[in-house]
C-alpha cells in the first residue's frame, strides 16, 4: 500500500477540518501574531454610557466638531485630516442622525477659535451660534486621547454628543482600540474584511493593522456602534 507524503496529507486533511473547526490561519505584524480563523474573542467596548434609553426625538441635525487632541500631541496634519472627514462619515452611516460638519474655519468666525473640547470653558453663546448657523439640536465633540501610527496601531476616542439648548450631555464614550490586543486586532481583520466584501479583487484584511487610516475608521465606527446598539437595545 503507498501512503501519501506528510505534506500531501496535511493538504488532504486541511479541507476535511474546514468543514469542523476550520484551519488555523495566523499572520504576523511588527512581529505581533494574531489569528484569522475566530480564535480570539471579538473586542466589546465598555466604557460608554448614554444619559436616557432614548435620545430625545427632536435630536435629528448633528454638528461635528473639529478634532481636538491630548497635550503634546504631535499628530501629522494630514492625519488629523483623514479622522475629521471620517467622523462624520461614519456617525451618518448610523442613520440616527443628519450630519454636518464645521470646518476649523467656520469655527474660528463664529467663536475666535477653530477648535474647542467639551472640557473647555466655552463662549457663553457657542451652542446658539451652532443652532443658529446650522440647524442643529446636537454637537459632537471629538477628543484623540491616542494615537499610535505605527504596528501595532492604536487609536483612543473620547466622544460627547451635547444637546445645544439645554447643554445636557446624551451620549458619551472613551474608548482605546490598540492593535496589541488580540481581540482588537482580529476585529478589525472582521472589519476590513465585511468592508471589502463587496470589493474585486479584495486584498488582504491584515493589512487594515498597517494602516492608521483605516485603522481610525475601524476605531471610529466601533465607537459610534456603542450608540447604535443602545438605541437598538432600548
Amino acid at each position: 500500500m503507498i501512503f501519501p507524503r506528510p505534506a500531501v496529507l496535511v493538504l488532504l486533511l486541511c479541507p476535511l477540518g474546514l468543514l469542523f473547526s476550520g484551519c488555523a490561519r495566523s499572520t504576523t505584524i511588527a512581529g505581533h501574531e494574531f489569528h484569522l480563523g475566530g480564535s480570539p474573542p471579538e473586542f466589546e467596548p465598555q466604557n460608554f454610557h448614554q444619559t436616557t434609553p432614548w435620545l430625545p426625538p427632536e435630536l435629528r441635525r448633528v454638528a461635528v466638531l473639529p478634532l481636538t487632541t491630548f497635550d503634546g500631541e504631535t499628530l501629522a496634519e494630514s492625519t488629523r485630516e483623514q479622522l475629521e472627514q471620517l467622523l462624520p462619515v461614519e456617525l451618518s452611516r448610523t442613520e440616527l442622525f443628519e450630519v454636518v460638519r464645521v470646518t476649523p474655519e467656520q469655527l474660528r468666525r463664529w467663536t475666535g477659535r477653530s477648535r474647542w473640547s467639551v472640557t473647555d470653558s466655552l463662549p457663553p453663546e457657542f451652542f446658539k451660534r451652532v443652532e443658529e448657523q446650522l440647524g442643529c439640536h446636537g454637537v459632537i465633540f471629538a477628543h484623540l486621547t491616542a494615537c499610535r501610527s505605527y504596528p501595532p496601531l492604536a487609536m483612543g476616542w473620547k466622544l460627547h454628543l451635547v444637546d445645544t439648548r439645554e447643554q445636557q450631555v446624551w451620549w458619551t464614550c472613551d474608548l482605546l482600540y490598540d492593535a496589541g490586543n488580540q481581540s482588537v486586532a482580529h476585529s478589525a481583520v472582521l472589519y476590513e474584511r465585511a468592508q471589502q466584501a463587496s470589493r474585486l479583487p479584495a486584498a488582504d484584511p491584515a493589512t487594515i493593522l498597517r494602516s492608521p487610516g483605516r485603522f481610525g475608521q475601524y476605531s471610529l465606527a466601533a465607537s459610534l456602534e456603542t450608540l447604535q446598539r443602545h438605541e437598538r437595545n432600548n
